[in-house]
C-alpha cells in the first residue's frame, strides 16, 4: 500500500498522459473508508490525486497525477509540506474547478464513510464539522496484482495520530469555548454581584487544534467583550497553556484591548499554534461591576468568541465559538427590566412607607418618571409618606451599613446595586412630625439562574425582628420571567409578579394645645389646685408678655 500522506483538499479534474487509453467499463473498483467522523452535519468528500493508467486489455500500467500542471508532487507516495502548501494555496485561488465524490453515511454511531471507487490515491476532506477540526488524510484503493487487477482497499481513521517529517498531528482535534465567572470558587454561567464588586473570570475549556503543514496559516484567537458601561476596565489579564502561565511576546501571544480597555481581542502567533497542538488555553482576568449596571432582571453580558483555522484550502475559512455569561444586580423599589416596554417600565414594591397601613386595597397604580430607577409606573398607596430615612446593613448587628434612602412622595424606598443574599433595614430618622418605627427588618433576595446563566426568577422575602430574635412575615415579592436570548446574546423577559409590600408605619406626634387654651390645659387646671394654677398661669402670662 502506499504510503498515507497529508495533503491539502481541492476539487480535481481528470487529464490523462498521451498515448493512455483508459476503458472505464473494464476496470474494477475497490472501496475507500473513513472512519470516527462523527458530527451529525458532516459531509465526506474524496478527491483523486493520483489516477491510474491502463493499457487496452485494462490492466494497471501505472500511476499518473490527475493535475501535474497545476499541483506538482515529486514523490506521489511521500509528498512534501512545501508542495501540499502550494497545492492549497492553487485550490483557494482556484474555486470550483473540479468535482470531488461525496462518501456515503454507513455507521452514525461510529462515523463510517464509504467510497466504491476505481485505484489511485484520494484526499479525503471533511467539512461542515462543527467545532471539530479534521487534517485532510490520504487513502489509497491499490492494486496488488497487475495481471489479474487484484485490488486492496483503504481506511482512514480520524481518531488516530499521524506523522510528518519529525511532528505527530492528530488527524482530527476538538476544541471549545467556555466563558464563566467564579461564585465562591465555583465556576457559573450567572452570578449576582454589587456594584463595585470585583468578578472573576475566566476562559476555558479550549484545545489548539492539531495542524499539518497542509494549513498554509492558522488561526487561533480569543476576542471578548464587556457589556459597554457596565464594567470597569479589565485588569490583571492571564494566558495559561497546559496549565503554565506563557507571557506575552512575539513567538506566543499578542492582545489588543477597545479603546476603554472592556474588551480585548487575543491571539496566538502560528508557530506557537503548531508547536502546542492538543494542549489546553485558559484565560483569566478581572473587573469591576459599575454602577451603570442594569438592574433585576436587566442582564449586564460578558461574551467570549473563538475563532480558529478550519479548512486548509480557506485561509480564510474559520469556525466560530461564542460563550457568555450574565452577571445581574438587583434593586429594591427598582426598576423591574430595563428591557421591558419603554411606554410601561414598572418599578418594584418590596418597601414602602406609609402613614396608615392599610394592606393591597390602599394601592392605586400611578404613572410618571422616578428618578434613578429609570421607571415610569408604580403602585402607590394613598397613605404614603415622604421624607423618612433609612440604613441598610448586610449584618444583623447593623454596623456594615450597604446602602442608605429616603422614601420618596409615593412612599418608596429605594435601594441599588444590591448582590443577592440577606440585608438588614431600620429607619434612622422619621420625617418632621411623626414618631419614628423602632422596628428592624430583615430582608433576603434569592434568585434562581438556568444552566445557561440567565436568571428566571427571584424573590425578595421581609421579616419583622422582634424584640427577642424571632422573625415575622412583613412582606414578599416573587418575580418571574420566560427570557428568550437574542441572537447579540441579550435577554426578552416576560416577567410575571406578585408583591405584598412590607408597608413600615410612622404616626403623626400628637398636637399640644397652646398656653391658655382650653382642652388639656384645663383638664391639667383643674385637678393642679390652686397653687399649682397660680404657678402655670404666670408662666403662661410671662409667655404673653413677649
Amino acid at each position: 500500500m502506499m504510503q498515507k500522506a497529508i495533503l491539502a483538499a481541492g476539487v480535481w479534474s481528470v487529464s490523462l498522459l498521451p498515448g493512455f487509453t483508459v476503458l472505464a467499463q473494464t476496470v474494477p473498483e475497490g472501496t475507500i473508508t473513513a472512519s470516527n467522523v462523527k458530527e451529525k452535519n458532516a459531509t465526506v468528500t474524496a478527491y483523486q490525486l493520483v489516477d491510474g493508467t491502463y493499457s487496452e486489455e485494462g490492466k494497471l500500467t501505472g500511476y499518473v497525477l490527475t493535475d501535474a500542471a497545476n499541483m506538482k508532487i515529486a514523490d506521489m507516495q511521500n509528498p512534501t509540506a512545501a508542495e501540499v502548501a502550494a497545492i492549497a494555496d492553487y485550490i483557494e485561488a482556484n474555486p470550483g474547478k473540479v468535482q470531488g465524490k461525496k462518501m456515503i453515511l454507513q455507521d452514525a454511531g461510529t462515523g463510517t464513510y464509504r467510497l466504491q471507487t476505481e485505484p489511485g490515491e484520494y484526499l479525503i476532506l471533511v467539512t461542515g464539522s462543527g467545532e471539530v477540526v479534521y487534517n485532510p488524510a490520504v487513502v489509497s484503493v491499490n492494486v496488488t496484482n497487475a495481471d489479474q487487477m487484484l485490488l486492496e482497499n483503504g481506511t482512514v481513521d480520524y481518531s488516530e495520530w499521524f506523522r510528518s517529517g519529525d511532528t505527530a498531528y492528530l488527524k482530527s482535534s476538538t476544541t471549545g469555548l467556555k466563558k464563566s465567572v467564579l461564585s465562591d470558587g465555583k465556576k457559573v454561567s450567572g452570578v449576582s454581584a454589587a456594584v463595585g464588586e470585583t468578578l472573576n473570570f475566566v476562559i476555558d475549556s479550549m484545545t489548539i487544534p492539531s495542524y499539518s503543514a497542509s494549513y498554509p496559516s492558522v488561526t487561533y484567537q480569543i476576542t471578548d467583550h464587556l457589556e459597554s458601561g457596565c464594567f470597569g476596565e479589565i485588569q490583571n489579564l492571564k494566558v495559561r497553556v497546559n496549565g503554565v502561565e506563557t507571557a506575552q511576546g512575539a513567538d506566543t501571544w499578542g492582545i489588543q484591548y477597545g479603546p476603554k480597555r472592556n474588551s480585548f481581542e487575543l491571539s496566538f502567533s502560528d508557530a506557537f499554534i503548531r508547536s502546542h497542538g492538543a494542549q489546553t488555553v485558559e484565560i483569566t482576568y478581572q473587573s469591576v461591576l459599575t454602577g451603570k449596571a442594569g438592574l433585576n432582571f436587566a442582564e449586564n453580558t460578558n461574551t467570549a468568541v473563538l475563532r480558529y483555522s478550519s479548512n486548509p484550502a480557506d485561509a480564510k475559512g474559520m469556525k466560530e465559538l461564542t460563550s457568555t455569561t450574565y452577571q445581574y444586580t438587583f434593586g429594591l423599589g427598582a426598576n423591574l427590566d430595563a428591557e421591558a416596554s419603554k411606554e410601561d417600565q414598572v418599578e418594584t414594591g418590596e418597601l414602602n412607607k406609609v402613614t396608615r397601613a392599610d394592606g393591597a386595597s390602599s394601592y392605586e397604580k400611578v404613572s410618571q418618571t422616578y428618578s434613578g430607577t429609570g421607571a415610569t409606573s408604580t403602585m402607590r398607596s394613598k397613605y404614603a409618606l415622604k421624607g423618612a430615612q433609612f440604613s441598610l446593613y448586610t449584618d444583623a448587628a447593623m454596623t456594615q451599613k450597604a446602602a442608605q434612602a429616603e422614601s420618596d412622595a409615593n412612599g418608596r424606598i429605594t435601594f441599588t446595586g444590591l448582590k443577592a443574599g440577606s440585608y438588614y433595614l431600620k429607619e434612622t430618622q422619621a420625617p418632621a412630625g411623626y414618631a419614628a418605627n423602632e422596628k428592624k427588618f430583615h430582608i433576603t433576595i434569592t434568585p434562581e439562574f438556568r444552566e445557561d446563566g440567565v436568571m428566571s426568577r427571584y424573590t425578595v422575602t421581609t421579616k419583622e425582628i422582634r424584640a427577642d430574635g424571632s422573625e415575622t412575615a412583613a412582606g414578599s415579592a416573587i418575580y418571574t420571567s420566560v427570557p428568550e436570548i437574542q441572537k447579540d446574546q441579550s435577554v426578552t423577559n416576560t416577567v410575571t409578579r406578585t408583591e405584598t409590600p412590607a408597608e413600615i408605619l410612622n404616626v403623626p406626634l400628637a398636637e399640644l394645645p397652646s398656653a391658655g387654651g382650653a382642652g388639656t390645659l384645663g383638664f391639667v387646671l383643674a385637678a393642679a389646685g390652686m397653687g399649682g394654677g397660680m404657678a402655670i398661669w404666670k408662666l403662661a402670662g410671662r409667655k404673653r408678655m413677649h
